[in-house]
């Protein structure tokens, strides 16, 4: 699954899920007009590294990472103190499901 298909399945369905298949309501994301805006940037700029602070779902990362992956060599780098602790590695997990390998999560906080 690439991820304009997970996105798909994810705003069509408003669930996520973790690496261990429990389903949980989608209520802390981007909406699409944010991620298309996201996507234009990366589009108009075409950055080689991008950095991220707070993936949640991983809603933008998803937006973020299907851009960047036109790139090559490009990188994205994901800072969020609570991807495991409050948010189940939900964000990791669906960047994953789509195939997504060129990101870097460090789990502390962005100050």
């Amino acid at each position: 699954m690439n991820s304009k298909e997970l996105l798909e399945e994810i705003f069509r369905t408003r669930i996520v899920y973790d690496a261990n298949g429990k389903e949980y309501p989608l209520d802390s994301n981007i909406d699409e007009s944010e991620g298309v805006l996201l996507q234009n940037l990366i589009q108009k700029y075409k950055p080689q590294r991008t950095i991220e602070v707070g993936c949640a779902y991983g809603i933008s990362s998803l937006y973020i990472c299907s851009e960047l992956e036109k790139i090559k060599g490009a990188h994205h780098t994901i800072i969020d103190g609570f991807q495991s602790s409050v948010f189940h590695n939900i964000g990791v997990a669906n960047l994953k499901k789509a195939n997504v390998d060129f990101f870097e999560l460090i789990e502390g906080l962005s100050e």
